[in-house]
């Protein structure tokens, strides 16, 4: 029987360890994969504050930003497509996917619903 060194100079030896190296690779490549889309996943933080409250921030950590109405309606709403059966919330995959001009946006569940519509099923949250 001969050593490790002297089985991987041998032929058999070289076509193992490619094998390896090939499989290795492929598993990398799966779970860098898988990673790239693990950030979709989860719906939007959003942090309120209450009516009438002030908070204070330090000036080291403010930040300007400037918010378009389209985000501030959205915050609480739910959104349609003209021709489907389901409502989403804004940020759920199949809401990016209707057209701007296809959108219809309702205020409350019951209301989505009372138009005859079903909450999304890969939706989270609903």
């Amino acid at each position: 029987m001969g050593t490790i060194a002297e089985f991987l100079r041998s032929c058999k030896g070289r076509d193992t360890v490619l094998v390896f190296v090939v499989c290795l690779l492929g598993i990398l490549s799966f779970a860098l994969g898988r990673l790239s889309v693990s950030g979709e996943l989860g719906a939007p933080v959003v942090l309120y504050v209450p009516y009438g409250a002030t908070a204070s921030v330090p000036a080291s950590m403010a930040v300007e930003r400037e918010v378009s109405p389209s985000m501030a309606e959205q915050e609480s709403r739910f959104v349609a497509s003209k021709n489907g059966s389901v409502y989403h919330l804004p940020w759920c995959s199949g809401a990016q996917r209707i057209n701007d001009e296809n959108k219809v946006w309702y205020d409350t569940k019951d209301a989505a619903e009372a138009a005859g519509l079903r909450p999304a099923a890969n939706c989270k949250g609903l």
